[in-house]
């Protein structure tokens, strides 16, 4: 069953009408995102929506994206370090971090498959326009920092070429000329041991075949913790 509001039913059908995401005009793209963001049919406030949690459970089943996420939630500090924030079930902020004063900082969007940056970049600035409005409705209590920092991350191949940086750096000047993203910054964050597809493949299988065996431990994660805080 589609979900009309999902972010991902918006990319496909847009995708039919022109093709790749980088090709859309910016400024036009953020404005519908903008206007997607304020028809979205939000969950209850009830239904476990709109809330911080840590979810680090690692099991030999767990998708790419999710072992990623929360490996990357196990590194970071606890008190300021977030999964899977929630507007419904199937849109979801995948980390959140909060600041000493607990105040939401930075978004990111995690991915590991498809090779699209314009998706993951328009993805992240959707859910921020989320949760601009959750914020003035009042469903949710955090302080939203402005300006906030949205930001991907992805194996490095994603953001190879210049063409990846110049269509970062457009990105950029169209939410800071408009007033509604309230000058949000948006950064790419490459992923450990991705330079290329090959290559972080291999070491998702090391860390997976770890989990199988009952033998991933703090000790064993030590460079991704080593390689997270200080990089991210």
């Amino acid at each position: 069953m589609k979900d009309e509001h999902s972010f991902s039913q918006w990319a496909t059908e847009t995708r039919k009408r022109f093709g790749n995401l980088k090709k859309l005009d910016i400024d036009t793209t953020l404005e519908e995102l903008r206007q997607k963001a304020a028809s979205f049919v939000f969950a209850d406030k009830e239904d476990k929506s709109f809330r911080l949690r840590r979810n680090t459970d690692l099991h030999a089943n767990i998708k790419k994206e999710h072992l990623w996420e929360r490996i990357i939630t196990i590194c970071m500090p606890e008190s300021s370090f977030f999964n899977q924030f929630s507007f419904n079930r199937t849109n979801n902020i995948d980390l959140i971090q909060t600041d000493k004063n607990g105040a939401i900082c930075r978004l990111f969007e995690l991915k590991t498959g498809s090779n699209d940056l314009a998706y993951a970049a328009y993805e992240i600035i959707f859910y921020y326009a989320l949760l601009l409005r959750a914020k003035k409705e009042e469903l949710i209590d955090m302080e939203l920092l402005s300006p906030i920092n949205l930001t991907v991350i992805a194996p490095s191949y994603y953001c190879k070429n210049k063409s990846h940086c110049r269509f970062m750096a457009e990105i950029q000047k169209n939410l800071t000329d408009n007033p509604y993203y309230q000058k949000a910054l948006i950064s790419f964050f490459p992923l450990p041991f991705s330079s290329t597809r090959e290559e972080f493949e291999e070491c998702t299988k090391r860390l997976r075949r770890k989990i199988i065996s009952k033998s991933i431990t703090r000790k064993n994660l030590k460079y991704c913790e080593r390689y997270f805080l200080n990089n991210l």
